[in-house]
């Protein structure tokens, strides 16, 4: 008790919405950034969700329709798209949340210390392989495709892809793709912060590579074009960054071209 008392009259005494204080020690330092970034964004995830909605209503009126020259979807598709996009943004927001809620309390691999460019790689690489397993098992998996993973191929063409595709999951879909940052963080040590931002970076990511567009900018990059492919022959590109997983699984499939408009 007397050792508890010392380190509150050792802190900046200031009540967080955490219910911490900024201390020295490591652990109430990750609470103070965690209840900065609350500070900042009121509801947390699931603002940066919101945000990222209104990144892809950004880019598809500026972005999509000029570079890859087609029609657009039409305005039902648009629609069921955001609807799904809605519904399952709560269960994009329940993983990440739970995991910073753990990390405050010092139950993660996650730190606020200084940022190691080896452990950010090797953080990445198992997160692609993670991707490139589950994304491969809800395609090849009868039952998970068909009661999870279809919702999100009802649009089998490169003119029904839209950015607002890249939320149109089922709510189960998007607990097990965004899985990899969880579970990861419970056993590999990364920074706090650039956790965070590979977290946004990667619903940027998505939404950019959903605008149907068919030329291979970076060949080793699994963008747009591939993800297209993905979509109209869904066997194929499964993978998350780059291209390496899926050429190790014999699943690649590259954009010719002589496909690009």
């Amino acid at each position: 008790m007397g050792t508890y008392s010392h380190r509150l009259a050792n802190c900046n005494y200031r009540p967080l919405r955490t219910r911490q204080y900024i201390c020295p020690q490591p652990r109430t330092r990750m609470a103070a950034i965690l209840a900065l970034k609350r500070a900042l964004v009121p509801w947390s995830n699931p603002s940066a969700y919101a945000t990222n909605l209104w990144l892809c209503l950004c880019e598809y009126a500026l972005v999509n329709a000029a570079l890859t020259r087609r029609r657009r979807p039409a305005r039902p598709v648009l629609i069921k798209q955001v609807r799904a996009s809605l519904v399952a943004a709560p269960a994009y927001a329940l993983l990440p949340t739970a995991v910073e809620w753990l990390a405050a309390r010092g139950a993660t691999r996650l730190h606020t210390g200084a940022p190691g460019l080896f452990e950010t790689l090797a953080f990445l690489s198992a997160v692609e392989v993670l991707v490139y397993c589950i994304h491969r098992a809800l395609h090849e998996v009868p039952w998970l495709y068909r009661t999870i993973h279809r919702p999100h191929h009802e649009y089998k063409t490169r003119e029904q892809l839209s950015p607002f595709a890249s939320m149109a999951f089922h709510p189960l879909d998007g607990l097990a793709q965004a899985s990899p940052y969880a579970l990861l963080a419970l056993v590999m040590p990364c920074h706090l912060g650039v956790w965070e931002l590979m977290l946004f970076a990667t619903g940027v990511w998505s939404s950019s590579i959903h605008t149907g567009s068919t030329v291979a900018r970076v060949p080793w990059l699994l963008g747009a074009a591939h993800h297209t492919l993905h979509h109209t022959h869904f066997r194929c590109n499964y993978g998350y960054l780059t291209t390496a997983c899926d050429w190790a699984g014999a699943t690649l499939r590259v954009p010719g071209r002589a496909s690009a408009e």
